[in-house]
Formats: C-alpha cells, structure tokens, sequence
C-alpha cells in the first residue's frame, strides 16, 4: 500500500480515503461470490451494504466546506469507538476474555486522551455522536438512497425476507424449499457497489484535490467496473442512480 498523499493534510481525508479503500475490498468481495455461484447472493448482499455505507459515510465525512467541521465529524467516528470498547471492555471482563479486554482498554485509553486533547487545545469543538445512516444520508442530499441501504440489511439481521428466498410462504402445502437465487437477483448488491464507488471517489477526489487512481489502481483494476455500472443501469433509473 502507498503511503497517503501530503495533499491530505486533514485527518478526515485520511480517514476518508481508509473509507474509500475499505469500500473498494468489499466491492472485490461481492464481485468474486458473483463468479463463483448466483446462491452466494446473501454473503454479496451482506458485502455491498458494508461497500454502501463505507461510500455514505465518507461523503458525510468530506462534506462541510470547514476543516475544523471535517475533523470534528472524523472525531465523532472516534468517539463511537470509544463508546464501543467501553461496552467490550465490561462484557469481555465478565466472561473472563481478559486478553482482549486489555487490548480494548488501551484503545479506549488512547481514544480518549486524543479527543480529549483535541477539545481542550481547541482543534475541535465538542465532539457529537455519528448520525444515523438515514440521517447521514439526508445530510448529504441524497436521502432517497436509503431504500436501497435498507433492502441490502436484509442478509445482514437476517429478515424474514431474507428467508424467503430458501421457503415457502407458511401453509403452502406442499412447502418448497431450496435455493431460489437468480442472475436478476445481483443487481442490487452489484448496481450498489458501483454507485458506491461513483459516489465516493467522486467527493473524496474533489475535496482532498488529488487523483485516486495513483494510489488505489490495484484495486480499481481488479474490478469489473463496465459490468457493475450496466448492473446499475439495470437496477433502476431511480432518482438516485441517475447520480451516476
């Protein structure tokens, strides 16, 4: 990997293009369970959400036209962190998983002298909470993007609808059970991941002022990206493809 450019000289763009990386590995992912079998399309499903708010999130997070807003939104994602090691910390003590309870504790420890440094040096003001991906969305003006955030959680809480594609309705008689996944089924996952990838590479490109194809073109070209984009012509013609 390329060290980051020195045009990135606010922390939210480093964090940003981390996202924009993390995205482009999961686009691989989805696109190499396509090669292998249309049934891995709940483990692809699962895959693009993670591609599509990796890209919302690092839209929010380049947005505001302030360096101190960036950082301070790059801080709130610290701050979730933190939050998260604090709940680990105390459940992974009470099972006795003390190795990694450790680990945790000093990550919480390192997280919280950085913010806290931060606010009393006034390089941030106080630091929020991350908004919720409806809201983060809504943000950024394309709020109307989050049906299809929602139809790709389905794998991931696993819903009922993601169930219905291996049975039957209840009191069908006799009830059918196998897989059902057809080719017509990717364009969701797929489609995603290339408005995924538009979406931030083009705000990631525009606000840090930088090419990304010098620093992440093994990635980019291990990607299928005529295929995803006709999969995402395919999908829809909603408002928010047209982005695209």
């Amino acid at each position: 990997m390329t060290d980051h450019p020195p045009e990135l000289e606010c922390v939210a763009h480093v964090e940003a293009l981390g996202l924009l990386l993390l995205l482009l590995r999961n686009v691989r992912a989805v696109c190499a369970l396509a090669e292998q079998d249309v049934e891995y399309l709940p483990a692809a499903g699962a895959t693009a959400r993670t591609a599509f708010e990796a890209a919302a999130t690092a839209v929010w997070l380049v947005r505001p036209e302030d360096d101190r807003e960036r950082d301070t939104r790059w801080a709130s994602r610290l701050r979730a962190e933190r939050e998260d090691h604090v709940k680990i910390i105390r459940d992974l003590t009470a099972l006795g998983c003390e190795a990694y309870a450790q680990y945790c504790r000093y990550r919480e420890m390192v997280l919280g002298l950085l913010l806290d440094g931060a606010v009393e040096d006034g390089v941030l003001t106080e630091v929020q909470r991350c908004p919720s991906v409806s809201d983060l969305l809504k943000s950024v003006c394309i709020g109307e993007l989050y049906g299809i955030y929602v139809c790709l959680c389905q794998h991931v809480h696993p819903t009922h609808q993601a169930t219905t594609r291996y049975i039957d309705e209840p009191f069908t008689d006799p009830i059918a059970i196998g897989d059902r996944a057809e080719a017509e089924d990717w364009l969701l996952p797929m489609g995603a991941c290339y408005l995924s990838m538009r979406l931030a590479s083009n705000a990631v490109e525009e606000r840090c002022g930088l090419s990304l194809g010098e620093y992440v073109t093994d990635e980019i070209s291990a990607i299928p990206i005529p295929l995803l984009q006709m999969m995402s012509r395919e999908l829809g013609g909603g408002a928010g493809l047209r982005l695209i």
